[in-house]
């Protein structure tokens, strides 16, 4: 089965996602979308989360946690796992060739257009759900705690 994994970044002190616009050399060229990609050959969708931010990103900014979204399978032939990475603060990125650009956006504005399938991810009654859900629980004062909780 072919795997695949995406994410939206969060930060908690401007409440606003950071979005991917795709470059023109990928499919779905100039459209915004998740950060992410194709899993390699038995590679865990943390790894290749990880993986992906890096050579996306251009650098793997701290994590403060990370939340699944949304899992779509397509019977035995394809799995696509969105997560949402939550951060402290919004940062600056240095993008590789897949991207044209990025943008840090209120949740609900989301630019035009947008990719079709991260539209759909987005607009899931669930999906929408957990967002809030991250939006009203996460402070700029409880990630302190957490990243405190994670090192000890």
């Amino acid at each position: 089965m072919k795997k695949a994994v995406g994410c939206i970044i969060y930060a908690i002190q401007s409440k606003r996602i950071c979005l991917q616009l795709r470059s023109n050399s990928v499919t779905y060229p100039l459209t915004w979308g998740f950060w992410g990609g194709k899993s390699e050959k038995n590679e865990k969708s943390f790894d290749t989360l990880f993986r992906e931010l890096t050579e996306e990103l251009g650098i793997l900014p701290q994590i403060i946690d990370i939340k699944l979204l949304d899992i779509y399978k397509k019977s035995n032939l394809f799995e696509y796992k969105s997560f949402c990475v939550i951060v402290r603060n919004d940062f600056s990125i240095k993008t590789n060739n897949e991207s044209a650009g990025y943008a840090w956006l209120d949740y609900g504005k989301l630019p035009e257009p947008m990719h079709n399938n991260a539209k759909l991810i987005l607009n899931k009654k669930h999906v929408y759900k957990k967002m809030k859900n991250i939006i009203n629980n996460y402070t700029y004062d409880n990630s302190i705690k957490i990243l405190a909780s994670k090192s000890a």
